[in-house]
């Protein structure tokens, strides 16, 4: 099935502790589940360590099986995609 593909998104420096990142993909989150959309896609520059470990660590995204990295090609970023759930509370912890 289609997903939702997240281009970019950005908060600035002086917000990124205020949870705002995380409000936003939980609202993504929703909107998939109402749409019956199965996961959400984004890209992640792998220098952007910050960006990585949020959406990995705390947001528990993983590399997708289309991410360059998985198909023996070099990129400077990773496709990241985490599964839709009936029950996701994404950005909830």
């Amino acid at each position: 099935g289609i997903g939702l593909y997240l281009y970019e998104i950005q908060v600035a420096a002086a917000y990124q502790d205020a949870k705002i990142g995380s409000s936003l993909m939980e609202l993504l989150h929703d909107i998939c589940r109402q749409a019956a959309m199965p996961k959400v896609l984004l890209t992640v520059f792998k220098q952007n360590a910050r960006a990585m470990a949020f959406y990995t660590k705390k947001l528990q995204y993983q590399i997708d099986e289309i991410s360059p990295s998985q198909n023996d090609n070099y990129a400077d970023y990773e496709i990241l995609s985490k599964p839709v759930e009936e029950d996701d509370n994404t950005a909830r912890t």
